[in-house]
């Protein structure tokens, strides 16, 4: 008895990540894994470049920002 919901065939739950994990890692079981040297929810982000910070008018505030 499966309570955890139904099995999905692997094509299909290889398709649940986003954005087909930026073409730097690969979907397993719809959670992307990363290559070296990339990191994210999607391996969006390079671990090894230094972010761009951008330069702002307002004050920032850290209780509203996401």
């Amino acid at each position: 008895n499966n309570t955890d919901g139904p099995n999905l065939p692997e094509n299909v739950v290889s398709e649940l990540c986003t954005q087909k994990c930026s073409d730097h890692g690969s979907c397993v079981h719809g959670i992307c894994d990363c290559k070296f040297g990339w990191t994210g929810d999607t391996c969006q982000t390079s671990s090894t470049s230094a972010p761009i910070v951008l330069p702002s008018q307002e004050p920032c505030d850290i209780l509203t920002s996401p």
